[in-house]
């Protein structure tokens, strides 16, 4: 399974995303999730909101492994 989840502008632009590759060898599951979050220090707050929404997508597919890359 694949997802895509657009994070820029409140989803309505495609500048800001994330990738969510799930796949199984034998009984387990792995997750593999590459990402592009909003810059700069002073938009921590908003960038938190945006990994902590990623989380509870790859929670979803309840992987035994998960793998979070990017920026």
């Amino acid at each position: 399974d694949t997802k895509y989840i657009r994070l820029g502008s409140n989803g309505l632009t495609a500048n800001k995303s994330a990738i969510l590759c799930c796949l199984s060898i034998d009984s387990i599951k792995f997750i593999f999730t590459g990402c592009h979050l909003i810059p700069h220090n002073e938009n921590n707050q908003e960038r938190n909101i945006e990994i902590s929404y990623i989380i509870n997508e790859i929670e979803k597919f309840q992987a035994d492994y998960s793998v979070i890359t990017g920026d």
